[in-house]
C-alpha cells in the first residue's frame, strides 16, 4: 500500500511539480492550498507525511505546525517544512516547533524525496 502525502502550499506550480514527482516514486499525493485546509483535510485523508509551506496567506505553516504537534492525535505526523524564506529564524522557528525536516525552496525534487525517507521510509 503506497505511502500517503499530503502537501500543503498557496503556490499552485510547487503544488503540481511536487504531486507529479511523488507521484512518480510511488507516493499517494493530496494537495491542498492552504493551513485552514489542511487542518480540514488531516482527519479525513491521514496522511502519513505532511509537506507543508511555511509562508501562506491564511494560517502559517508555523501555526499549522503547532497545532498538529500540540494535537495528541497528530503530534507524531512527520512533517516537511518548505520555505522560500532565507531567513535563520524561520528554519529555527520550524524545528523548535518539531518540524522533522526543512527543505530550502528553490529546491530540487531528490531533495523533497530525501527529507520524505529521512522522516519515515519508502513509499510502499
Amino acid at each position: 500500500m503506497s505511502k500517503k502525502v499530503l502537501v500543503v502550499d498557496d503556490d499552485p506550480v510547487v503544488r503540481l511539480l511536487v504531486t507529479e514527482y511523488l507521484s512518480s516514486q510511488g507516493y499517494n499525493v493530496e494537495v491542498v492550498e492552504s493551513g485552514t485546509e489542511a487542518m480540514n483535510s488531516i482527519p479525513r485523508s491521514k496522511p502519513d507525511f505532511l509537506i507543508l509551506d511555511l509562508l501562506m496567506p491564511d494560517m502559517n505553516g508555523i501555526d499549522v505546525l503547532k497545532r498538529l504537534k500540540g494535537n495528541p492525535a497528530t503530534a507524531s505526523l512527520p512533517i516537511v517544512m518548505m520555505s522560500s524564506d532565507y531567513d535563520s529564524e524561520a528554519i529555527t522557528n520550524s524545528y523548535g516547533v518539531s518540524a522533522d525536516e526543512y527543505v530550502q525552496k528553490p529546491f530540487g525534487m531528490r531533495d523533497i524525496l530525501s527529507a520524505l525517507r529521512r522522516v519515515g521510509e519508502s513509499p510502499k
